[in-house]
């Protein structure tokens, strides 16, 4: 096949990025430094993350039930696909809970407060953009660390 005397149509596409998709990589982006700055989430160390799951974003209800609002998720599907399910009760709460002056508790501060050991912390990595990030407490949708 001679190039210069057959032309040829090629035919390709260019995948453009949204302007939703942008908001919600800026979203994403917000809500890890939200959570770092909560220390719920540290950097992973360059090399030291051998699981990492991706990032989601859910729409939730706002006071009025429309689905305006959006949280952060991580999808730990894989993770729990693998994990070993504990087979003892939890640990002495009094000593998981470290809240001043609160006395109506849900399972969501429940959920915040367990701390995940140092070896396990890089189980639970999720990547946002060239960085990964593990939790240093229990995130919702963990089967158990």
């Amino acid at each position: 096949m001679d190039t210069a005397t057959e032309s040829y149509c090629l035919r390709h596409t260019v995948q453009t990025i949204t302007e939703e998709v942008r908001d919600n990589v800026a979203f994403i982006q917000q809500s890890a430094k939200e959570l770092v700055e909560q220390g719920l989430i540290a950097e992973a160390p360059i090399g030291n993350a051998p699981y990492a799951s991706p990032p989601l974003i859910v729409k939730k209800k706002d006071a009025h039930g429309k689905l305006t609002l959006r949280r952060l998720c991580v999808d730990f599907r894989q993770l729990n696909a693998i994990t070993v399910k504990d087979r003892y009760n939890l640990p002495n709460l009094e000593s998981c809970l470290r809240m001043r002056g609160a006395r109506v508790f849900s399972k969501i501060d429940l959920r915040r407060q367990i701390p995940i050991e140092w070896n396990d912390r890089v189980k639970t990595g999720f990547y946002v953009g060239n960085k990964i990030y593990y939790w240093r407490k229990m995130a919702f949708g963990q089967r158990t660390c």
